[in-house]
C-alpha cells in the first residue's frame, strides 16, 4: 500500500485505477487473517450486537475504503491528517496500553511537529501507508478487545467522514466528477479565513470533539447531535 502511494507522488494514478487496485489488494489479503475482518458490530449505548455473516469481508473493505478517502480528503493544511491519525492512534493506545502503540503515537507526533514546520511532507505514498495501517490495528483492536466499540469508533472518523460525504455531495449536485479536486473541502474554508497554523487548530478541536463529548457524557446520540450542531453552525459561518 506504501508503493502504491509512492508511485502515485511519482506519476498520478487515475482515482479509479488507484481505487480498483486497493479494493483488489484487500479482497485478496484480508481473508488471510481473519482477526482483520469485521465479523459483528458491537454498540455500547444501545447494546445490541450485528452478525454480519457473509458480508464480512465486504463490509470490512468498504470501511477501509472510506477511511482510506476521508483521511485523503482531508490531507489539504499541514497537519490535519497527522492529527487524525495521532488521536486515533491514542485512542488506541488508551484500550491496548501496549508500548509498540505507544511508540507509533511518539512517532507520528514527531513527524506531526516536522510536518507543521514543513519539513517533511505525508504525500499520497503516507496517507496511503497510515490509512491502512490505522484501520487494519483498529479493527484488529476491536475484534480482540471487550472496551471498544463501534460507536466510539464512529465517533473517532465522524468529522473527516462527514466531510467526505458533504463534498462526494456538493461534487454531485454540481454535476462534478466525485474525485475532481476542487475546493469545497473543510479545510478550504477554514484557510480562507484563518493562516494554516489556526486552521489546524481549529481542524484539530473538531477532529477531538465528538469522541470528546462521548468520553463526558456516555450518550452516542447526545454526541453525535451536538457535533453535527456545531459542525453545521460553523460551516454556515465560514460560508
Amino acid at each position: 500500500f506504501f508503493i502504491l502511494g509512492f508511485l502515485d507522488d511519482r506519476k498520478p494514478i487515475s482515482p479509479s485505477a488507484r481505487s480498483i487496485i486497493l479494493i483488489g489488494f484487500l479482497l485478496i489479503f484480508l481473508p488471510l487473517e481473519p482477526s482483520l475482518i469485521l465479523t459483528n458490530l458491537k454498540f455500547i449505548s444501545f447494546d445490541i450486537q450485528i452478525n454480519l455473516k457473509s458480508a464480512s469481508i465486504f463490509f470490512t473493505v468498504f470501511c477501509i475504503f472510506v477511511f482510506f478517502n476521508a483521511l485523503n480528503f482531508s490531507d489539504g493544511i499541514n497537519g490535519a491528517a497527522l492529527s487524525i491519525c495521532i488521536l486515533i492512534n491514542f485512542y488506541i493506545l488508551l484500550v491496548t496500553k501496549n508500548i509498540f502503540d505507544f511508540y507509533v503515537t511518539l512517532a507520528l507526533i514527531i513527524i506531526l511537529f516536522a510536518n507543521l514546520k514543513e519539513f517533511l511532507f505525508l504525500g499520497n505514498s503516507g496517507t496511503c501507508l497510515l490509512s491502512i495501517y490505522l484501520s487494519l490495528k483498529l479493527i484488529d483492536t476491536y475484534n480482540s478487545s471487550t472496551n471498544l466499540y463501534c460507536d466510539q469508533i464512529f465517533l473517532l472518523l465522524i468529522f473527516p467522514g462527514i466531510d467526505l460525504i458533504r463534498t462526494i455531495f456538493m461534487r454531485l449536485i454540481n454535476n462534478k466528477k466525485i474525485y475532481m479536486a476542487d475546493k469545497t473541502h473543510f479545510h478550504h474554508y477554514l484557510l480562507e479565513r484563518f493562516n494554516p497554523n489556526q486552521s489546524w487548530i481549529f481542524f484539530t478541536l473538531l477532529t477531538i470533539l465528538p469522541i470528546s463529548i462521548f468520553s463526558v457524557y456516555q450518550n452516542f446520540v447526545f454526541a453525535f447531535t451536538l457535533f453535527l450542531i456545531i459542525y453545521s453552525i460553523i460551516l454556515i459561518k465560514l460560508l
